[in-house]
């Protein structure tokens, strides 16, 4: 079991406490507008509700612009692949991390 720790996330989100996600269950992630998507191993699109279940969402704080939140997603694509079989694999992004969910997992 391995888990992805974020360091830096907004003293206003949760104190300020590190985000742990347990990356057994992430399929992918994808930069988009306000943060990073996150889909899990179920993820499965929703007709009825016109959305994805079980998707998750890493936010970025507002003004942030695509390339910043593109280099977020690099820096966590690459302390995942540099820490293969890691139980713990901390990074601290150069973005804040304003907030984190994720449903139906």
């Amino acid at each position: 079991m391995a888990y992805l720790k974020l360091t830096n996330v907004n003293p206003n989100y949760l104190e300020g406490s590190d985000i742990v996600i347990n990356l057994d269950n992430i399929d992918y992630m994808v930069a988009g507008g306000f943060g990073i998507s996150v889909y899990t191993t179920t993820t499965e699109y929703n007709s009825a509700a016109g959305e994805n279940d079980n998707f998750g969402f890493i936010g970025a704080p507002s003004g942030s612009t695509s390339d910043q939140i593109i280099k977020m997603l690099k820096e966590i694509n690459d302390a995942i692949t540099a820490s293969p079989g890691a139980s713990v694999i901390p990074v601290r992004t150069t973005l804040q991390v304003d907030y984190f969910n994720i449903s139906g997992v």
